[in-house]
C-alpha cells in the first residue's frame, strides 16, 4: 500500500478531475465490453470511483471491490450502503474470490505491484472463459509522477510489454488506447502523464 493513501481516503473523491477520469475509463470499457448482468471485480479500487462509475453507465449484476487500505474500504462501504445495497461488496486483498467473474478491472494499480506479470496472471484466473481483464496505467515516465521521495513503484509501462504479459496469462488482447491524461504540478512546472487502457479476453 502506497504511503499516504490512508490519510487521503476521506478527501479522495473531492478532486473533480479524479472523478471524471474514473468516468472516462468506465465509458471506454463499456464501449468495448458488454457488462449487462456481469459479475465485475475492481482490484485496487481506492474509494471505488471506477467501479461505481461502471454502475452509472452499465448494468452489471454484482460489483466486488478490493483494496488494501482500511480507510479506503471504509469509504467504499459507505458508498455501497448508499448506492448499491445488495449489489456490491468490499473485500481485503487475499480474500477468496474464486473464478467465474466476467470482468476484472484495475486502474493505476499495476505500477505499485512488485511483480506485475504475476498480478496479471492472478487477474486472468479470476475470470471465466470469454471474460475480460481491463488494465489502465501510466506510459513510461521519468519518475516525476510520484517524485523523488517515492522509489518503490514502477515508472510506468510500455503497453506492448503489458500486452505480452496478458497474452502469456491466456488473454487475447486488443490494441491499447489512451483514456485520459493526468496533469500534475511537478518540480520544474506542470507534468502531463497519459494513461493507456488494455483489455484482454480470456481464451
Amino acid at each position: 500500500m502506497h504511503p499516504g493513501f490512508e490519510d487521503l481516503a476521506s478527501t479522495w473523491d473531492d478532486d473533480p478531475m479524479r472523478v471524471e477520469r474514473a468516468r472516462a475509463l468506465a465509458r471506454a470499457v463499456v464501449d468495448r465490453v458488454d457488462l449487462q448482468g456481469a459479475h465485475v471485480v475492481e482490484d485496487g479500487c481506492g474509494t471505488g470511483l471506477v467501479g461505481f462509475s461502471l454502475l452509472e453507465v452499465s448494468v452489471p449484476a454484482t460489483l466486488t471491490l478490493i483494496d488494501p487500505s482500511p480507510a479506503m474500504r471504509e469509504q467504499v462501504a459507505r458508498k455501497i450502503a448508499d448506492l448499491a445495497p445488495g449489489r456490491a461488496c468490499v473485500l481485503e486483498p487475499g480474500s477468496d474470490l474464486g473464478s467465474g467473474h466476467d470482468l476484472v478491472i484495475s486502474s493505476m494499480v499495476l505500477h505499485h505491484v512488485p511483480d506485475p506479470a504475476e498480478k496479471i496472471r492472478a487477474w486472468a484466473g479470476w475470470v471465466e472463459t470469454g471474460g475480460h481483464v481491463a488494465v489502465a496505467d501510466l506510459h513510461p515516465e521519468d519518475g516525476s509522477f510520484h517524485g523523488p521521495d517515492v522509489d518503490d513503484v514502477h515508472r510506468g509501462f510500455d503497453p506492448r510489454e503489458v500486452a505480452r504479459w496478458m497474452e502469456e496469462a491466456g488473454l487475447e488482447v486488443g490494441p491499447p488506447t489512451d483514456v485520459f491524461v493526468i496533469e500534475k504540478n511537478i518540480e520544474g512546472g506542470e507534468g502531463h502523464f497519459p494513461v493507456w487502457l488494455l483489455i484482454g479476453r480470456r481464451r
